[in-house]
């Protein structure tokens, strides 16, 4: 993820500096401009403008968003509001439940076969999980066993673990080898969180390179377009 974020910063670092420093340059430029300039400069120095007059602003109100994400972010009902949509985002999404799959089978799988009973593991394990929604459905998965379901059937009832986690957890309760099957799921979803992290990074940098291209490259051609004589609608 560090060259990724590389891109990001230096793509971003570019534009900053054409739009403070690049811009001002050709804004003196075209003050005396005789003709109408094209509707993309116009916008440009219109941007430019309104960002050198009211920065302050722009930064305030940044400054409110951070702040209020963060203040909801630590509610309950905030917290799992953002945790339920980061495990609905496209790529994200699956990222997240590998992830806590990974964790949790791990956590409950090692408990089990070193002696610890089902119910303090699944105690234990709503803990360790930073998503809300898991660690839920943990207690609920816990509160069914204590009164007498197989976890299988528990985890299936929460309805936000999925079916290979439910069917290798079947597979535990009729082997007796509870704690191996969830190691083999803890297995399966650290696989699968890699792969779903190497695509998130082989999409993030080709959308990343065509968005930032497409800017840098509006902002160049819409300078250069008064100094060329081109007329554009």
């Amino acid at each position: 993820l560090i060259y990724p974020f590389i891109l990001l910063v230096v793509a971003i670092f570019a534009v900053v500096v054409m739009l403070t420093y690049v811009l001002p340059k050709f804004m003196q430029i075209y003050s005396n401009y005789g003709k109408t300039l094209p509707w993309s400069t116009r916008f440009l120095l219109q941007l430019n403008r309104f960002l050198s007059d009211h920065w302050w602003l722009l930064i305030g109100v940044l400054a409110v968003l951070i702040i209020c994400l963060v203040v909801y972010r630590r509610t309950a009902y905030g917290r799992r509001q953002l945790d339920e949509f980061r495990l609905k985002l496209p790529v994200v999404g699956k990222l997240s439940i590998a992830l806590a799959m990974t964790e949790i089978c791990r956590s409950i799988g090692t408990m089990l076969e070193n002696g610890v009973s089902l119910i303090k593991a699944l105690n234990v394990s709503c803990h360790i999980s930073n998503n809300q929604v898991f660690q839920t459905a943990l207690v609920e998965a816990g509160v069914e066993v204590e009164r007498g379901k197989h976890l299988s059937e528990a985890l299936a009832k929460t309805g936000v673990f999925p079916a290979t986690v439910v069917a290798l957890t079947g597979i535990g309760e009729h082997t007796g080898k509870m704690g191996t099957m969830l190691q083999q799921a803890a297995d399966h979803y650290e696989q699968e969180g890699k792969e779903s992290l190497e695509k998130v990074v082989k999409t993030f940098e080709p959308v990343l390179i065509l968005t930032m291209g497409l800017i840098i490259g509006f902002i160049v051609i819409s300078m250069l377009l008064p100094v060329l004589g081109i007329s554009v609608i």
